[in-house]
């Protein structure tokens, strides 16, 4: 009786409890160093390269890098173990194409709202001859932040939409994977008796 409480338990704690190895690349000061040099290099979007890892190619471990300086993401690094089974490979490779796909809309967007932004600041400076030191104000702000926002609101929907989509795809994926454990784990006990 005991044996298959301790084993039920395992399940629960399988089913119930999912380890999350979550490590901050940032903490680390080699880490912070490895992006420091990166800073200079970036792709089309000015998004940092984080294919440089400070840990061995057998780690299972996410590692979260620093938010990125034109997205404000913090992009993760995904494992690439030889280890992992076939459907962590299909769950961390639809996980690198949400982050990428994620990471491109974000840049885009940020940089589009920075540019409108200043050109509206610009603007509006110019039309009431304010000196540069001076900044608009809040209410002066609102009118371009609602203006951008109902300009961008089916872009925004359709991004969502896009979101949750891609989402309910990888808890599908990751549910495979706990039931994939799950089934490991009962023939493994199957096969003890």
């Amino acid at each position: 009786m005991l044996r298959n409480s301790k084993k039920s338990i395992l399940l629960i704690n399988l089913l119930v409890k999912p380890k999350l190895n979550i490590l901050c690349l940032q903490e680390s000061a080699f880490c912070r160093s490895i992006y420091a040099s990166q800073s200079n290099a970036s792709n089309k979007l000015g998004c940092q390269d984080i294919t440089v890892k400070p840990f061995k190619d057998d780690d299972k471990n996410v590692w979260v890098g620093p938010p990125d300086p034109v997205s404000n993401l913090r992009l993760k690094v995904f494992p690439d173990s030889q280890d992992l089974c076939q459907e962590e490979k299909d769950f961390y490779a639809k996980s690198r194409e949400v982050q990428d796909w994620n990471q491109e809309y974000w840049a885009e967007h940020n940089k589009e709202f920075t540019e409108t932004r200043n050109l509206y600041i610009a603007k509006v400076s110019a039309e009431k001859n304010l000196p540069k030191e001076e900044s608009l104000s809040a209410e002066e702000m609102s009118v371009f932040y609602k203006d951008f926002l109902d300009k961008n609101r089916i872009k925004h929907i359709s991004y969502n939409w896009n979101w949750y989509k891609k989402n309910v795809y990888l808890i599908f994926l990751a549910t495979k994977i706990k039931v994939s454990k799950c089934s490991k784990i009962i023939r493994n006990t199957v096969k003890l008796k």
